[in-house]
């Protein structure tokens, strides 16, 4: 009898192993995968969550959102919320799919992100609302000197660099 109970265990535990994949299980795959695809809620210009995780724009840094620049006229907007509504816009309600290259102090994947064929990452240097994190990642040098020539986003007037800006909260 302990030999018929031995095999029976054997085939429902490979019955299971056999069990097709639901949603749940996809969606754990592509985590191990470094993978995360689906809608994205925006957090600001550089942080989103998409599937459940917490993820920063790799080799990028926006402004933050009670960042504050001016504009080629002196006058003060708020920067770091046209940076966020300037990913939002990127997005468009598209999926989202993120490729893991890091975790960051705070557990964010560090990822390069696409909306279809649109890399977030390097679109919003280009468009002037992120600068290259050249601290980390110098992969976005080109884009920002573009943006710079062409005075796009922030580029248009003067800024503070967003590290620098959090140096300060941090010592006030």
């Amino acid at each position: 009898m302990k030999k018929s109970w031995t095999a029976g265990l054997i085939l429902v535990a490979v019955g299971f192993s056999q069990w097709p994949e639901g949603p749940r299980d996809v969606a754990a795959q592509q985590a191990t995968d470094g993978v995360a695809s689906g809608a994205a809620t925006i957090v600001d210009g550089d942080s989103l969550e998409v599937d459940g995780r917490r993820i920063r724009l790799s080799g990028i840094d926006a402004p933050e959102g009670r960042q504050s620049c001016r504009d080629q006229n002196g006058q003060s907007y708020a920067c770091g919320r046209a940076a966020t509504a300037a990913l939002r816009e990127l997005i468009q309600g598209q999926p989202v799919q993120c490729r893991r290259l890091d975790v960051d102090r705070y557990q964010r994947w560090v990822s390069d992100c696409y909306a279809g064929q649109i890399w977030l990452n390097a679109r919003m240097v280009e468009q002037g609302w992120a600068v290259a994190y050249t601290r980390y990642d110098d992969r976005f040098r080109s884009q920002e000197r573009l943006a710079r020539q062409a005075k796009q986003g922030i580029w248009q007037g003067r800024f503070t660099r967003p590290e620098k800006w959090r140096a300060q909260q941090r010592s006030r």
